[in-house]
């Protein structure tokens, strides 16, 4: 009787009529303490003031159970959603016919929980989302595990799905989504990437993403998940269906996802970025076991990839295709130390943009001796002429292929002293002047003495001479030029004089000879010089000229080269030419004594060589060295030529015609035994 509340209801019998007919209230007033919590209740004086609400709300099982329970009544009575809702008829039946509320209620630290977040809050006001969300299994969960609610219910991306149902359905079917909500370190990690809360807002995209084995184990590894979600190239991929598909279909990107150190090392690259925009080109790289190597070796792969020629060569297939084939470039890339040679010069540079260039080049055994070799490769691709050979593939062909070539490059210092003459350089940019000298046997001769090479290379003469075939053609087959080339002071001495004006070949004009030496008329000799050299020009002066530096013996025993010609038979031919010549050893000393017969004249010449090491010295002749055990001399009065070189124990000897009179060359094996009747030089 002192509570306001039974004192207002009997004063309004209609009211009185609503709350007396309640069990609730029979049973009220029949539990003294009971009726001390709901009676002080301002819900409860709100109730009973309102004949409808106080019908709605009494009749609820929940609310029966509430004031059955005053502790529960005093955590339900005290929530703001509580008031909210039972002011509410519509609202009150959506939730209070959840499964989850009935739950809540009964659980006070749980209520508690939930009570306190906005999103239930906004749920329950909103009967359909309330539908949505309450009916998935997840929310379910979450709200039986109070730490995982706290840390999905935090995330912003956790209220965007529940405010778009369509989007909810998509993420809540995915098994990605019910086991990183099972998991808050995860969750925290997955949620906070840029990259998620993208996916999350576009279905179409979130199929393709969530579908791949890669995502999947992003996901369950934090340490790889935070290094492939910061790089911007998985950005741009999630982004692009189609690309992403031509990415994870590779075996090269899952095996560099599953390793850090390996992704980081590859996704840095320019290359790499501007190949997965690319699918085309993309399947291209992809393909070549050159790449694959390449990204498993970060050492190799820094190698190349700063190479500006790999990422020219990705960017063209065509290219890419002819260089990758070449097994120069599969050896190159293997070895970073020569890479780092061959790529950097322009030559190779060129090269690989040139595909018929390229075949040209790379076809010949010398480039792949040359790019082996890092020291002859700087050595030979510093040189002008080299250049400028693989630039004209006709001119490469007729250099490559000489023997001459192919031994200067293995010789760097050889190299060094022809490649700096004016004369090679022209030579090789005239195929035809090239044939003209390379044939020459005293080309090859220089060539390999450096220091003859320099004293004949810088006279005018030699560089007219190679200029003009014809020219060279006259004055090689004088017998007095070859010596004179062997002879550096005895070259000095003859080319500055007017006397060698006298010994060139008569049919050729004399003025020309002058103008080729570089002689020219300045002051009349004196009286004296003038006839000292009409006296030295003279037949007799000539003959004792050119036979002063060779020894004149009388024919022995002789052997008869082609032809069965005795001694008695020399004077019935005269018009035919013939050479006898025959050896005699004594220890390492081979003589030779040599005749030519011309008409009634037989001359005999005495040579003497000595083999030292294959290279050839003689005494009263000339000698130069052509190859290991290989000498040769050459009669100044007849034009022929005498030739013999060392094989083991056999000594051959040759003899050749120079101007062609002989009818060809003679050639004989002599035994290493003495002759008999043939004796040595004094």
């Amino acid at each position: 009787m002192k509570s306001e509340l039974f004192l207002r209801l009997v004063c309004e019998p209609e009211l009185w009529n609503t709350v007396m007919k309640s069990e609730l209230f029979l049973r009220l007033v029949c539990e003294p303490e009971l009726w001390n919590t709901v009676m002080k209740s301002e819900l409860f004086l709100c109730l009973v003031c309102e004949p409808e609400l106080w019908n709605t709300v009494m009749k609820s099982e929940l609310f029966l159970r509430l004031v059955c329970e005053p502790e529960l009544w005093n955590t339900v009575m005290k929530s703001e959603l509580f008031l909210c809702l039972v002011c509410e008829p519509e609202l009150w039946n959506t939730v209070m016919k959840s499964e989850l509320f009935l739950r809540l209620v009964c659980e006070p630290e749980l209520w508690n929980t939930v009570m306190k977040s906005e999103l239930f809050l906004r749920l329950v006001c909103e009967p359909e989302l309330w539908n949505t969300v309450m009916k998935s299994e997840l929310f379910l969960r979450l709200v039986c595990e109070p730490e995982l609610w706290n840390t999905v219910m935090k995330s912003e991306l956790f209220l965007c799905l529940v405010c778009e149902p369509e989007l909810w359905n998509t993420v809540k079917k995915s098994k990605l989504f019910l086991y990183l909500v099972c998991e808050p370190e995860l969750w925290d990690t997955v949620m906070k990437s840029k990259l998620f809360l993208c996916l999350v807002c576009e279905p179409e995209l979130w199929n393709t993403v969530m579908k791949s084995k890669l995502f999947l184990c992003l996901v369950c590894e934090p340490d790889l998940w935070n290094t492939v979600m910061k790089s911007e190239l998985f950005l741009c991929l999630v982004c692009e269906p189609e690309l992403w598909n031509t990415v994870m279909k590779s075996k090269l990107f899952l095996r560099l996802v599953c390793e850090p150190e390996l992704w980081n090392t590859v996704m840095k690259s320019e290359l790499f970025l501007c190949l997965v925009c690319e699918p085309e080109l993309w399947n291209t790289v992809m393909k070549s076991e050159l790449f694959l190597r390449l990204v498993c070796e970060p050492e190799l792969w820094n190698t190349v990839m700063k190479s500006k020629l790999f990422l020219r060569l990705v960017c063209e297939p065509e290219l890419w295709n002819t260089v990758m084939k070449s097994e120069l470039f599969l050896c190159l890339v293997c070895e970073p130390e020569l890479w780092n040679t061959v790529m950097k010069s322009e030559l190779f540079l060129r090269l690989v943009c040139e595909p018929e260039l390229w075949n040209t080049v790379k076809k010949s055994k010398l480039f792949l001796c040359l790019v082996c070799e890092p020291e002859l490769w700087n050595t030979v691709k510093k040189s002008k002429v080299f250049l400028c050979l693989v630039c004209e593939p006709e001119l490469w062909n007729t250099v490559m292929k000489s023997e001459l070539f192919l031994c200067l490059v293995c010789e760097p210092e050889l190299w060094n002293t022809v490649m700096k003459s004016e004369l090679f350089l022209r030579l090789v940019c005239e195929p035809e002047l090239w044939n003209t000298v390379m044939k020459s046997e005293l080309f090859l001769c220089l060539v390999c003495e450096p220091e003859l090479w320099n004293t004949v290379m810088k006279s005018e003469l030699f560089l007219r001479l190679v200029c003009e075939p014809e020219l060279w053609n006259t004055v090689m087959k004088s017998k007095l030029f070859l010596r004179l080339v062997c002879e550096p002071e005895l070259w000095n001495t003859v080319m500055k004089s007017e006397l060698f004006l006298r010994l060139l070949p008569c049919d050729y004009p004399r003025q020309d000879r002058r103008d080729s030496l570089g002689v020219t008329e300045s002051k009349k000799l004196p009286d004296k010089s003038s006839q000292k050299l009409q006296q030295a020009a003279s037949p007799s002066a000539r003959k004792d000229l050119e036979t002063s530096h060779w020894t004149t013996r009388r024919p022995l025993s002789h052997q008869i080269v082609d032809g069965a010609y005795g001694p008695e038979q020399r004077q019935e031919k005269h018009n035919y030419d013939m050479i006898t010549y025959s050896l005699k050893t004594q220890g390492r000393a081979l003589y030779l004594t040599a005749g030519h017969l011309y008409g009634s004249k037989l001359w005999g010449i005495w040579l003497l060589f000595r083999f030292v090491t294959g290279v050839g010295e003689v005494y009263g002749g000339s000698v130069t060295g052509l190859s290991s055990g290989r000498v040769c001399a050459c009669d100044m009065t007849y034009n022929f030529l005498i030739s013999a070189r060392a094989d083991g124990e056999r000594r051959y000897c040759q003899v050749m015609g120079l101007n062609g009179q002989f009818g060809g060359d003679s050639q004989v094996k002599i035994d290493n035994k003495s002759w008999p009747g043939v004796s040595g030089p004094d």
